[in-house]
């Protein structure tokens, strides 16, 4: 599993740096993980400087300097949301609990050939725990990390899309078992219910993808899915949304939000 997660990361931290949006990503203990160099580009930030994982506070504080410069002279270096200017960030979870789940299932399911529910036997409520006893206290944690150092920004956190259809999974693409597609299911509802929860108690805006991304899941042709399979995608990133799928992502979260 450790070398499954490793090989996945480095393929992420690959494609990062080919994406043209600015991205950064923080673990809960609120430091900086990963960034592509259009994210240092943006915000004029020192590449060594950020591979030295600064806290998040710091960074803000670079980017509120630049930003009331920026404003002075009449540009803004952030990205146009609906015309309202934003910015985004992702919140890693260091325990991985969600992605764990996935690598750990889909080498049960190879195990039996797709049969059975093999994760479900031997993880049983264990996934579904670690969300409720570990992820959920280190979102509210670092949401209200971001709350405190930008006291005056409306924060937005989005659900997870559907991975897996309601019972009948795909093996040839995402090798579950069986019987494992709907207790993964319930993992990831109770993943979402802990982004959720999170939201309400560190004063953000939880945006829900659960209904419309429903039916758009990595079993179904190109042109309806969201995300990516692990086998026969066409993204680099697997178990990862599409470029549809972060359309719908922003499109539901600017109804949310109210900004279109």
């Amino acid at each position: 599993m450790e070398s499954r997660l490793a090989a996945l990361s480095e393929l992420q931290g690959e494609t990062l740096d080919h994406l043209a949006e600015a991205v950064a990503v923080f673990g809960t203990d609120g430091r900086l993980r990963l960034f592509n160099p259009v994210f240092a580009d943006i915000w004029r930030l020192s590449p060594n400087a950020l591979k030295a994982e600064p806290h998040i506070g710091e960074i803000i504080a670079n980017c509120e300097a630049l930003n009331a410069d920026n404003l002075m002279s009449g540009t803004v270096p952030n990205n146009r949301l609906g015309g309202v200017y934003s910015n985004s960030l992702t919140l890693a979870n260091d325990n991985n609990t969600f992605i764990g789940a996935i690598a750990e299932c889909g080498a049960a399911g190879l195990s039996t050939l797709g049969q059975g529910s093999p994760c479900r036997d031997q993880y049983g409520n264990q996934f579904r725990h670690d969300i409720r006893h570990t992820t959920y206290p280190a979102l509210v944690k670092a949401l209200k990390a971001v709350h405190r150092h930008a006291p005056h920004a409306r924060v937005a956190i989005l659900g997870y899309l559907w991975i897996l259809p309601r019972t009948e999974g795909c093996f040839d693409k995402m090798p579950v078992a069986k019987g494992d597609v709907p207790y993964l299911r319930r993992v990831q509802a109770t993943l979402n219910d802990a982004v959720r929860r999170a939201a309400a108690v560190a004063g953000a805006t939880y945006v829900d993808m659960s209904r419309v991304s429903e039916g758009h899941d990595a079993c179904q042709p190109i042109g309806t899915r969201w995300i990516e399979p692990v086998l026969q995608g066409t993204n680099p990133v697997v178990v990862h949304p599409n470029a549809l799928g972060e359309r719908h992502l922003a499109k539901r979260t600017m109804r949310v939000l109210h900004l279109g």
